[in-house]
């Protein structure tokens, strides 16, 4: 009545993560999700670094321009510190 063993029908096959006819596919969109995750979040580490990297420079040139806007420095203050930026 019931097998036993690698090839004991359809509940068991071998290769098949998950069990049952649906198996196969179930397996491959189960791999396919957990790559497409791991995929997503690899991109999103590397796309923040690569933001916060390119723009030191230029977030020092905008706040420099916000305090020279806003009254903070002179205009001979701030054009010694763009000297000093570029």
């Amino acid at each position: 009545m019931f097998r036993h063993g690698m090839n004991a029908g359809w509940w068991c096959g071998p290769g098949n993560f998950f069990p049952g006819p649906w198996g196969m596919f179930v397996s491959i969109l189960f791999w396919g999700l957990l790559i497409y995750l791991v995929v997503k979040i690899v991109q999103s580490i590397f796309s923040s670094t690569q933001k916060q990297i390119g723009n030191e420079g230029d977030n020092a040139l905008e706040l420099l321009k916000k305090r020279y806007a806003r009254g903070e420095i002179d205009q001979q203050e701030f054009e010694k510190i763009q000297r000093d930026i570029l």
